[in-house]
């Protein structure tokens, strides 16, 4: 395992149990130091090519501990032994220490098989892909299908769990990628209603879910005209009005100039 960022040191200490402790000496990471490097702290890099930037070394570390021998590896060292002290990085000889090896090693898995955007290893342990054969591939991609979620949260059958493509995807917020689902097209401009709502593109001044140009919101009364009958009802209804309080054009629970202003403006034939 490469070890990045203070952050990553701290989560993988937390993985760590005494089990895995031979003495002061904790698992083996993926750092290394090539030969010829300047000696104690010069050349080390990690094996999976990540970059050296962030280092955990124990105070004092590296310090090429078995004289003549090249310590070139890292591990977790523990002065005091096991996780009831200072656990950080500590050099040690690959080969032919003058110390006792660890006995364990961290292992980071990146494998994504089925290009969801999570480590396949996480989906096997949390059970989202099964794993048959124990061998870290889930069985999916072993058999080269798509990989569906055991309880079926692959509603498009693409091979990618919902809960990863619901970003710009899930316009009404329901855990449901839109493609999975049919919505009203009321204008007919390629976006569900209420994609279209949420976007901006419509207005729903009444929060019915309908985008208003496609419903005369003006015309409370229903009769397909926007006309005296709905001032006298904003000015029969004027103040505070508890729903169902169809002159309350705007749902903001008061009849108000901004509600009659919209009769105004909508005055006449209302066909939407």
């Amino acid at each position: 395992a490469s070890i990045t960022s203070s952050a990553e040191n701290e989560f993988v200490l937390s993985l760590l149990s005494e089990s895995v402790f031979n003495g002061s000496r904790g698992p083996w990471l993926g750092g290394i130091q090539p030969a010829g490097s300047s000696e104690p702290d010069g050349g080390w890099s990690w094996s999976n090519g990540d970059a050296f930037d962030f280092t955990g070394w124990l105070e004092g570390e590296p310090n090429n501990i078995c004289n003549g021998i090249n310590a070139d590896r890292i591990h977790f060292g523990s002065p005091s032994g096991g996780l009831g002290g200072i656990v950080g990085w500590d050099d040690i000889p690959g080969a032919d220490s003058c110390v006792p090896p660890p006995n364990s090693f961290i292992t980071e898995w990146s494998a994504d098989c089925n290009n969801d955007g999570i480590v396949d290893y996480g989906q096997i342990l949390d059970g989202t892909l099964a794993d048959e054969d124990q061998n870290g591939v889930p069985d999916c991609c072993d058999q080269g299908v798509p990989c569906s979620s055991p309880s079926g949260e692959d509603c498009n059958a693409n091979g990618v769990l919902d809960s990863c493509e619901l970003e710009d995807n899930d316009c009404n917020a329901n855990g449901i990628p839109d493609d999975c689902e049919k919505f009203d097209d009321c204008n007919a401009n390629g976006l569900g209603d209420p994609c279209d709502i949420a976007a901006g593109t419509s207005q729903d001044i009444n929060a019915d879910g309908v985008p208003d140009e496609c419903q005369c919101i003006a015309d409370f009364v229903s009769d397909g005209v926007v006309d005296f009958q709905e001032v006298l009802a904003i000015l029969n209804d004027w103040g505070p009005c508890g729903p169902p309080c169809p002159p309350d054009i705007n749902a903001d629970g008061v009849v108000s100039f901004v509600d009659l202003l919209r009769v105004l403006l909508a005055w006449g034939p209302c066909d939407p």
